[in-house]
């Protein structure tokens, strides 16, 4: 087989490792394969979250995809593919390819415009001009309190003018799932010590949006095909499981139980409840509040934003306090104003 070639892509972006995964060498490359020489983000991120850190890390791979420069699909004239992926060995972007059918050869004198996604588990698919995507999203109804089983998508906007004169990019990887933070508090008149162990989020005219096996526009990161859903259901692990805290009028920085999840963008969300479940600790009695339908007209989420919300439990209500919308950068000051 000949040698390989790569593109040069900054990646901006977060994401998990493992480091038992084995990784090419690097080799002398083929001056027509386009070359990565490095994948970042630029925002952080934490547990599951994909960072910047991550994608450094031994084993991470990404994919990349080239359409021609008119939008039409790109067929390379002498071998290879439009699509490749490409492994950190933790510090060099190498390209992994059985053989010479799995690199992504470019052209010598017209250009391509080249797309980055993750996880590069994820299969790109023309259809037609600025409609390329990717398909094998799943966007889950059921997880965690560290959304451990919400994959977090990335997409990069095209790089364009790429050819075996210019053979290297820069990307920066975006989300295209918002996070949602909720912070649970109680109020003085709860007295005994009590977890929090699940959180519904329930919108009664079906507009929270997941599904299976659905498409991610590779242009953009618009997720497509997904259906109205009722609910989003949130529970605890063992671990998981944590003590709500009582507000304090004088400290703004109380330590509570938090839960945060991965949703699709929901940009018709209209009003939303929120049932929560929790157990006293020395009974393990359990007891379910529920909020007040909440007002999200200003509130609504799209790709890349963080939502966090505070609820406090009063007695036998749950009131929501605070609403705030935010950039997704690794944001901690998650207090409100009760």
């Amino acid at each position: 087989m000949k040698g390989f070639k790569y593109l040069s892509f900054l990646l901006l972006l977060p994401a998990s490792c493992n480091n038992d995964i084995p990784v090419p060498s690097p080799v002398e490359q083929d001056s027509d394969v386009l070359h990565v020489l490095s994948v970042g983000m630029d925002e952080a991120a934490t547990r599951s979250i994909v960072t910047t850190d991550n994608l450094k890390t031994v084993g991470e791979k990404i994919g990349v995809y080239a359409v021609n420069s008119d939008q039409t699909e790109y067929h390379p004239l002498h071998g290879g593919s439009n699509t490749a992926i490409y492994q950190c060995d933790g510090a060099n972007w190498n390209v992994v390819a059985a053989d010479d059918s799995k690199l992504l050869r470019l052209p010598s004198g017209s250009t391509v415009n080249v797309s980055a996604f993750y996880p590069s588990t994820l299969t790109p698919v023309y259809k037609s001009k600025n409609e390329s995507y990717v398909s094998g999203i799943h966007i889950l109804v059921e997880d965690d309190f560290a959304a451990s089983a919400q994959t977090d998508y990335l997409y990069a906007e095209p790089v364009t003018g790429i050819n075996t004169a210019k053979p290297s990019a820069t990307f920066t990887l975006k989300h295209a799932l918002s996070k949602l933070t909720f912070r649970v508090y109680k109020d003085a008149t709860l007295t005994k010590a009590t977890n929090l162990s699940a959180l519904k989020i329930i919108d009664d005219s079906y507009k929270l949006q997941a599904g299976t096996g659905k498409m991610m526009r590779l242009s953009n990161g618009t997720l497509q095909g997904l259906s109205g859903q009722p609910t989003v259901n949130l529970t605890a692990t063992a671990d998981q499981v944590q003590e709500i805290k009582t507000k304090s009028t004088t400290s703004a920085t109380v330590t509570t139980a938090t839960a945060y999840c991965l949703l699709a963008p929901a940009p018709n969300v209209e009003y939303l409840s929120f049932q929560l479940t929790t157990v006293e600790a020395d009974t393990g009695q359990e007891q379910t509040f529920l909020t007040q339908r909440t007002d999200m007209h200003s509130h609504r989420w799209t790709a890349g934003q963080h939502l966090i919300i505070n609820i406090v439990l009063k007695g036998m209500e749950a009131i929501v306090t605070g609403l705030a919308v935010y950039d997704w950068e690794d944001y901690t000051d998650t207090n409100f104003p009760i």
